[in-house]
Formats: structure tokens, C-alpha cells, sequence
């Protein structure tokens, strides 16, 4: 898989339930005939004669771009993309998936600023306006991303997506007030929606309803951002050959909450090949999200019996359990991964989250005390210890 696994914090608030996803695929130079399977490579030949056929249709080499994204050959794609959109300007989805792909090759000044001109030019579209949200967030322009999340809210107030942006951007700028009332709005749209959950948490501690805050962090110790799909990332399922592309797929699909349709591929790609750890371990994950959490344990402790040692799948089998309400189990799950991975500062905020969670404020400390020695600069565990240190 060619998603760059060493920038998860670009992708997740905090720690979802774990992403096993350790893969990789050489990129292609962009226009180069790109390696892939011998399917991919037949379609990338039909649907490259096609756009030669067509040099003015944005669409044919629009198709040329979504073969190449599905497959994970980006740098690719961003160009066909770029092309795609010199041809035609007035479509949003080409400069969208232009910036996705730019950004998933590594390329992030030139993914920033293809989002900034495509959210200048298409203001009203919802994925565009999203995308550029998570990124101002990301790079800490809090008021920059509530400004845009708060018209993102007036123009789409039906979608969960714009007050949960919201409710994250007021909260990381200190309006802890503000940041519960846009969370609220995004639970009663969709209550099953964690990461509103996990905001929710943060909002009452910040405003002394410890009590309150307790019970939404057993609901959501740790969260994923959704993504805002479109119809166009919709049918790259079509294009998605071979085991790797249908396995980044997947993965895909969980970076955009579609859990359900992300665990449908992965039982598939589970009944190919039943001992790959990364196919169960992703699973798992998407069974979690989809409230099956009976299967979701099932399936992580079927990936601990082939790897035992593996802190990813061990740290995933504490968040199932803690949402399963198994809170003394959960904790002794986080405990053997830190354990398993003493320098990984990720680890030891997961502990500190679910000893937090089940009412250990000492262990928490602890651990959210080792996740900042190992992280100094992590601003997110630093506030977590504050806050727990004011209690």
C-alpha cells in the first residue's frame, strides 16, 4: 500500500482503533508507464489509449486518474488529475482529487495549496471545504479552520462533518463552551459518530463536569476524523485490482467512516488470505466502527494468535474491550503494548486514555507523563496531563 503509514497524525485524532497496515509499493515517476498487476496494467493501457483518443475529454483522462488513485500509483494520478482539470475548471472533483493524490505522494505544500485554490473556487463544496478544514487544524490555524467550519455549518447544517470540524476547531482554540454546543449538534445528527463523542469528553473536563465527561470517554476514548467521500471517490472500487490496491481500498474507506463497505472488503480479502495479520488487524478496526464488537475481538484475538507480539493489535483489543465495557481487561491489553513497545509515545497515551477511562487517575498520569518524555513537542498529551493534573 503506498498511503504513507509514518504520517498518521495527518489523518487521526489522536488513536483510532489501529491501522496494520505495513506495506508498501514503489511511486511511479508521474506519466511513467506505472508496474502494477497484470490486470491494472491492461486496464491502465485501455484507459490510457482512451484519453489519447480524446485529448480535449476531461473525463476520459479523469478515468485514466481514478485507475491509477485506486491502485495507489499517486504520483500518477495527481498528474492525470492536474490535466483533467486544465481541461475542464469547472469541475470540483478533479481539483480535489488532484490535492488527495498530491497529498498521499508525499507532495504536501503542492496538495495545501491545490486545496486553498479549489476551496477558493468551489466554496460551496462540502469534501473541498472539509479537507482544507483538517488541514488548518493540522498545521494549528485554529481560527483559520473555525471561521471555515462555521460556513461550512451554515451552508451544510445536515452534515455531522461540519459541526464535528467545528466543534474540534473551537475547542483547540480554547472555547471549550462553543466546542460542546457544535459536538452536540453533530451527535444529534449522528450519534453513532465517535470522534463528536470523544470532543464531548474533552469539552465537560474542560468546564469541571467531570462526571459527565467519564461516561463520553468510555464511549469514545480515542476517535477517527471522517472524511467527507464524493461520487466520484465512490466508484474506485471499480478500478481497485489486486490484492494490494483492494486492500488500500479498504483502508480508504475507513479514513472516510464507511465502515461498513470497509469491512465487507477486508472479510473478503480475510476469507483470501486468513492468516495475513494487516487484513485482520484492519478488520477488526472496521468491525469496531460498524458496533459489531463481538467480531471485532474475535478477529483481533484470531491476529494475536498468528503474531502474539504485535503492540498494534494488542493496543486495537483494549479499545474493543473498553467499548465493550471490560474496562480491567482493556487496561491490561494497553499495558502489554506499551509494554511491547516502551519508546512508542502513541502507546502510552492509549494507556493513559483508558486509565483515564476506568478511573486510574495515577497510572494515568504516569503514562501520559512517559508519552510526553517520549513526545515533548505533542501539545495534544500535554493538555491531557494538564487537564488531569487540574481534576
Amino acid at each position: 500500500m503506498t498511503r504513507d503509514t509514518t504520517r498518521p497524525e495527518r489523518r487521526w485524532l489522536g488513536l483510532a482503533l489501529v491501522c496494520v497496515a505495513a506495506c508498501s509499493r514503489e511511486k511511479p515517476s508521474a506519466l511513467a508507464a506505472p508496474a502494477g498487476s497484470p490486470e491494472f496494467m491492461a486496464l491502465h493501457q485501455r484507459l490510457s489509449v482512451a484519453a489519447e483518443a480524446a485529448p480535449r475529454d476531461a473525463r476520459a483522462r479523469a478515468e485514466l486518474a481514478l485507475a491509477c488513485e485506486a491502485n495507489g500509483h499517486w504520483l500518477e494520478a495527481a498528474a492525470h488529475y492536474r490535466a483533467a482539470r486544465e481541461l475542464d475548471a469547472n469541475e470540483p472533483l478533479w481539483a480535489l482529487h488532484a490535492a488527495i493524490c498530491a497529498e498521499e505522494a508525499g507532495q504536501l505544500e503542492t496538495a495545501r495549496t491545490d486545496l486553498e485554490a479549489a476551496a477558493a473556487r468551489f466554496a460551496a463544496h462540502a469534501p473541498i471545504q472539509q479537507r482544507l478544514g483538517v488541514a488548518l487544524l493540522d498545521s494549528g490555524e485554529f481560527a483559520q479552520a473555525r471561521a471555515l467550519f462555521e460556513k461550512l455549518a451554515s451552508l451544510r447544517p445536515e452534515l455531522a462533518e461540519a459541526w464535528t470540524g467545528l466543534a474540534e476547531a473551537a475547542l483547540a482554540g480554547g472555547e471549550a463552551a462553543a466546542a460542546l454546543a457544535a459536538a452536540d449538534r453533530a451527535l444529534a445528527l449522528d450519534p453513532h459518530y465517535a470522534l463528536p463523542h470523544f470532543l464531548r469528553a474533552r469539552c465537560l473536563s474542560e468546564l469541571g463536569r467531570e462526571a459527565e465527561a467519564a461516561l463520553e470517554r468510555r464511549r469514545a476514548p480515542r476517535a477517527q476524523r471522517r472524511l467527507l467521500g464524493d461520487e466520484w471517490s465512490s466508484r474506485a472500487g471499480e478500478h481497485a485490482l489486486g490484492f494490494e490496491a483492494r486492500f488500500s481500498r479498504g483502508v480508504g474507506l475507513l479514513e472516510q467512516g464507511e465502515a461498513r463497505p470497509a469491512a465487507e472488503l477486508f472479510a473478503q480479502l480475510a476469507r483470501e488470505r486468513p492468516r495475513e495479520v494487516r487484513v485482520l488487524g484492519n478488520l477488526a478496526m472496521a468491525q469496531a466502527m460498524s458496533g459489531d464488537l463481538g467480531a471485532a475481538l474475535a478477529c483481533c484475538d484470531a491476529a494475536l494468535a498468528l503474531e502474539p507480539d504485535s503492540a498494534a493489535l494488542h493496543g486495537a483489543r483494549a479499545r474493543v474491550l473498553l467499548g465493550s465495557n471490560r474496562g480491567e481487561e482493556a487496561l491490561a491489553a494497553a499495558r502489554r503494548a506499551a509494554e511491547l513497545e516502551p519508546r512508542n509515545a502513541q502507546q502510552f497515551a492509549l494507556l493513559a486514555s483508558i486509565a483515564s477511562a476506568c478511573d486510574r487517575r495515577d497510572e494515568a498520569r504516569e503514562a501520559w507523563t512517559r508519552a510526553l518524555q517520549l513526545d515533548s513537542g505533542n501539545a495534544e498529551f500535554r493538555a491531557q496531563l494538564e487537564r488531569l493534573e487540574q481534576r
